[in-house]
């Protein structure tokens, strides 16, 4: 099981990781205010959930 939950917390962090990626190139273009301001928040809570999937693998990491 230990593996397993590995496994998918990496799976999900690369994701995740990807997901940001693209909200930050997407930044990098010239978008209405709107539009950026949506971007913007949507980046900021991919940037929360890859650092809480970084915790959650170091935790479980260390649990074994």
């Amino acid at each position: 099981s230990g593996l397993r939950d590995r496994s998918i917390l990496a799976e999900c962090e690369r994701g995740e990781s990807v997901a940001f990626e693209r909200y930050q190139d997407a930044l990098k273009q010239n978008l209405p205010i709107e539009v950026r301001a949506l971007v913007q928040r949507q980046c900021a809570f991919s940037e929360s959930n890859l650092d809480q999937m970084r915790l959650m693998r170091d935790a479980k990491m260390a649990a074994n």
